[in-house]
């Protein structure tokens, strides 16, 4: 019986990761087609598919939000545990929201606005073709399909509209944050939250981390796909594990 309970636990777990994965690749795809609506009938195919996908993946998403809210109930006996976890991870979230909302009116120079201007003209030959997208946004001469991918879902929804790619980057930090905080968790469970979410903040505050946030650059992606990689290999979620990498080794 225990055993068939871990086969269940373990099963949930790659489709809970599967799901994560097939949901990134739908939020690309849907915000694509949003962008490409004007022309829909040349790709009617591709928009049926990428609806139906959105509606399955929908379904997905309450399905495991009531599981979710099951095991909370569930587990209602650790509250003072969880109470102070959840609250160093909104205090980690509240300072990555804090110390990045000022740049988001930010607009790119230098490199990084030749990087942005091929992310612009990427966007806009797209043509739902994987050749035209391993063409296309492998930005320069490094291979950053995984970085200009996600940058994309902004230009996209909001085309020559920097603010779009930051709020992308912005999703990017603090879910990079919320990782942080569960790693320093993970690697020190003798101490406090207090220490992890000091330990976070401060991670989320050095130059490397902090400086790369409007600066449109691949290095900003090599943070965040790493600090991915390190938590889903301290959780073991490999199927995450593996989707990070290539995240990784495709930025830059």
């Amino acid at each position: 019986e225990a055993q068939e309970m871990e086969l269940k636990e373990r099963t949930s777990s790659w489709i809970f990761q599967a799901g994560i994965i097939a949901t990134v690749a739908g939020i690309f795809m849907s915000a694509a087609c949003i962008n490409k609506r004007n022309v829909a009938g040349q790709y009617w195919q591709i928009f049926a598919f990428t609806v139906t996908a959105d509606f399955l993946l929908l379904l997905f998403w309450i399905w495991e939000t009531k599981k979710g809210i099951k095991r909370l109930g569930s587990g209602f006996c650790q509250y003072s545990k969880q109470a102070e976890t959840i609250l160093g991870i909104c205090l980690v979230l509240g300072w990555g929201f804090a110390t990045r909302a000022i740049q988001l009116w930010d607009t790119p120079r230098w490199d990084a606005l030749t990087y942005y201007t091929m992310l612009i003209s990427a966007c806009e030959n797209f043509d739902f073709k994987f050749l035209t997208f391993l063409q296309d946004f492998s930005l320069a001469s490094h291979p950053t399909l995984a970085y200009a991918g996600l940058a994309a879902i902004g230009e996209f929804l909001w085309p020559k509209e920097y603010t779009g790619v930051l709020l992308v980057q912005l999703f990017l930090h603090l879910l990079t944050g919320f990782f942080l905080y569960k790693i320093f968790e993970k690697i020190f469970p003798e101490h406090s939250w207090i220490r992890h979410t000091f330990s976070a903040c401060l991670v989320l505050t050095t130059p490397m981390v902090l400086g790369t946030f409007s600066y449109f650059h691949p290095d900003a992606g090599t943070i965040y796909f790493f600090i991915f990689m390190l938590f889903c290999y301290l959780y073991k979620k490999n199927l995450l594990l593996l989707f990070s990498m290539l995240l990784l080794v495709q930025t830059k």
